[in-house]
């Protein structure tokens, strides 16, 4: 099983808004890439979301790919952890795994 805790690191690339105030970073913690998701929440004054990729790079040369619809912040159901969206999905694909 994974294990997503030896982080090299995480690009947040915010794949629509404003062209002007897009975020594009990579930092090296989850912490540091939940206030990027923050940011641009912050920026959303829709009723929408912002879709926004993360890739996380772990120091085992791992790559994990998630999609992370941010919407405005206050809005129920936020998607704005990445780690927690990351364990969501690798748990997901080890059930499917099981169930064959």
């Amino acid at each position: 099983m994974t294990n997503l805790n030896n982080v090299k690191s995480i690009k947040v690339d915010q794949v629509e808004g404003y062209v002007g105030q897009m975020i594009c970073a990579t930092v090296d913690s989850y912490v540091r890439a939940n206030a990027l998701l923050v940011a641009i929440a912050a920026m959303n004054d829709s009723i929408g979301y912002t879709k926004t990729e993360v890739t996380i790079t772990l120091a085992c040369g791992e790559v994990i790919r998630t999609r992370h619809d941010v919407k405005s912040l206050g809005s129920d159901n936020n998607d704005l952890d990445v780690e927690s969206h990351a364990q969501r999905l690798l748990d997901y694909h080890a059930s499917t795994q099981e169930a064959k």
